[in-house]
């Protein structure tokens, strides 16, 4: 379907844009912005509600009228086929919302999954024992905060050779079941995921690792300041023995966050898409990062190889100067040398011809001499 800029310009100003957009088989959004690239004047916002009380606006003028290209619009059939597949990549993106890429604690695959898990569940237990109140009782209660009992306020944090998390007891172990299912999709694709020992703190880092580039994967709940009321300070005693000295409580915040690439990295944490629905965006951004900095090395090699390849030319090149150099002094000298003999070989024989011209009672002295 074509339509010229003429005609386009006398349908904007007859029918509005939500209605005509229909008729060209665009949205609104686009026909506004064919109407802007080709120049076309659109009525403001209020002209159709004044036209109807005789208010409105006055038609102006298509400026460049001698500029008419046709402007082409899908026809029906076209239309039904980008509906139909709009419908099919949003039941595909629906589909991929409402069915969260995890597992469950009792499916761990990874030794150090399995050991973090043991933790956790012993951290569980201490906190029931404090308590007296079950962890399945709350699990599946909707989280509020401030948090309203200790298993939503006290933090777990990762021991020696667990994977790095810090989290409440919930949060903690569906860091668990995800870690478990990036570690698995990582190696799927050729990439190890270690756990390594920082000197400096001795924290344990769980590191994906491609060649000689690493990159940090680590969970963990952020907390926010709370005012300090009595139920806060009563589960701040409860956890720490001890009351709060400030004003205010660190309560964590019921977001579970796994931090990529250190303090300045990549961040996913539980927003309009809880984490266990972002796992492929997790594991595509570690891979993304990991080939980036892979590429970055190769490079810098490359880069490294070629500066001592012609370092190593430039080096040759000097020797071969200072060779040649070395042999020319030599050559200097011995044709000096060859140059006194040759000096010392004329001066000998004109003494020999001076001698020879002295008398014979002499020249036997001379030659005695020479």
């Amino acid at each position: 379907m074509e339509k010229s800029r003429q005609e386009l310009f006398e349908m904007v100003w007859q029918t509005p844009m939500i209605h005509l957009a229909k008729q060209l088989n665009v949205s609104d959004v686009g026909l506004r912005k064919i109407c802007i690239k080709h120049g076309i004047p659109l009525p403001e916002r209020g002209h159709w509600t004044q036209k109807q009380f005789g208010q409105e606006e006055p038609q102006p003028e298509l400026p460049y009228r001698n500029h008419s290209p046709a402007i082409t619009f899908p026809d029906d059939v076209q239309a039904e086929r980008v509906r139909a597949i709009g419908k099919l990549i949003k039941t595909a993106k629906h589909q991929f919302e409402t069915e969260p890429i995890s597992r469950t604690i009792e499916q761990l695959h990874d030794i150090r999954a399995i050991r973090t898990a043991e933790a956790i569940k012993a951290f569980i237990k201490d906190l029931e024992k404090q308590t007296g109140q079950s962890f399945d009782s709350v699990k599946n209660l909707h989280s509020k905060w401030p948090p309203t009992n200790l298993f939503t306020f006290s933090y777990f944090y990762s021991g020696a050779e667990q994977i790095p998390i810090v989290a409440t007891a919930k949060n903690a172990l569906r860091a668990l079941c995800i870690a478990d299912e990036i570690i698995e999709r990582l190696a799927s694709q050729g990439i190890e995921v270690d756990l390594t020992q920082r000197r400096r703190d001795m924290r344990y880092e769980l590191i994906a690792k491609k060649g000689r580039e690493t990159y940090q994967i680590e969970f963990r709940e952020p907390w926010s300041k709370a005012g300090k009321t009595a139920a806060l300070s009563k589960l701040y005693k409860l956890e720490t023995g001890r009351d709060s000295w400030y004003d205010y409580v660190e309560a964590p915040k019921n977001i579970l966050q796994v931090k990529l690439g250190g303090t300045y990295g990549k961040a996913f944490q539980d927003s309009r898409q809880r984490l266990e629905f972002q796992v492929e965006k997790i594991v595509d951004h570690i891979i993304w990062k990991l080939n980036d900095l892979y590429q970055w090395r190769e490079e810098c090699d490359a880069r490294e190889r070629e500066y001592e390849r012609k370092k190593a030319i430039r080096q040759h090149n000097e020797r071969i100067i200072a060779d040649r150099e070395e042999q020319l002094n030599i050559a200097l000298d011995e044709s000096e040398r060859y140059a006194s003999f040759q000096r010392l070989d004329e001066y000998l024989m004109i003494v020999q011809d001076a001698v020879l011209l002295l008398p014979a009672n002499r020249q036997k002295i001379g030659l005695d001499l020479y």
